[in-house]
Formats: C-alpha cells, sequence, structure tokens
C-alpha cells in the first residue's frame, strides 16, 4: 500500500480512539455528576416544600395561644438521603416548656427530641431547666450539629 494511506489508515484510528478515550473518560462521567446534582437539587426543592407543609400541619395540631414558634430550619441529609426539619417551641401554660425536635419528613419520624421544663428560681431570680424527657440540651444541639451539617 501506498504510504499515504497507511498514514492516514493510522492518523483516523488514533483520531477515533482519541473521541473513544474522551467520550468514555471525560464526558460520560461529567455527565454523570451533573445528573446527581440535578437529583440533589430536586431532592432539596422537595425537602423545602415537605418541610413547609410538615410545619403547617405542626402548627394547626397546637393551640396557637400558648405556643411560641422559635425557630425552624429545613435541611436534605445527602448522606442519609432524609429530609431533616428541626424546631424549637415554647408552651406556656400552667409551667412554661421547651420542646426541641428534629424529625425526618420524608418517614415522619423523630429522630431526636428535648423536652425541658423551666422551673423559677426565686432565689436566683431565674428559672431552672429540668429535661424531663428526651436528650439533654448539649446532646441534642450535638445531634442536630451532626444531623444537620451532613
Amino acid at each position: 500500500m501506498d504510504k499515504k494511506l497507511i498514514y492516514a489508515l493510522i492518523f483516523g484510528i488514533l483520531i477515533i480512539s482519541f473521541s473513544v478515550f474522551y467520550y468514555l473518560v471525560i464526558f460520560l462521567p461529567q455527565k454523570d455528576k451533573q445528573i446527581r446534582q440535578q437529583e440533589i437539587q430536586e431532592k432539596i426543592e422537595k425537602c423545602a416544600l415537605q418541610g413547609n407543609n410538615f410545619m403547617k400541619d405542626f402548627f394547626k395540631s397546637k393551640d396557637s395561644l400558648i405556643i411560641e414558634f422559635q425557630d425552624s430550619e429545613f435541611h436534605y441529609n445527602q448522606k442519609l438521603n432524609v429530609c431533616l426539619v428541626s424546631f424549637v417551641y415554647s408552651e406556656n401554660s400552667y409551667r412554661h416548656w421547651i420542646y426541641k425536635n428534629i424529625y425526618n419528613v420524608f418517614s415522619n419520624q423523630n429522630l431526636a427530641e428535648s423536652n425541658i421544663e423551666l422551673i423559677p428560681n426565686e432565689e436566683k431570680h431565674t428559672n431552672d431547666r429540668i429535661v424531663r424527657s428526651g436528650l439533654s440540651e448539649e446532646e441534642f444541639d450535638d445531634k442536630a450539629n451532626l444531623l444537620m451539617k451532613e
């Protein structure tokens, strides 16, 4: 065969080889990464929507005259694939209570809670904080930091 034809065949094979390499090693992994990022973004948006609905339902279930909602935060935890809502509310009835909760909105499961009763201390002119059920405030905050930051 002619040398020019051999060089053309070698050059064509190299171009095809590079094209296949580019497609398999560069293009497909980037496409998969974009799809995963899009799926995560969709889950974050779904989490925010379901979290808002969860909080609306929770508000409706409580007596708004004695409840004060202090804080709520939504977070999609990629590692655990869960939608979390963390919120704190207080109740001023006969006694004063502070409730802290972290819920998995996807499964409607309470993952952590701390129920604290504030008892007036006349000597110190402050309130003593007594954990009545669930985690202590420090344990709850540690668990919240772990779950809500991943």
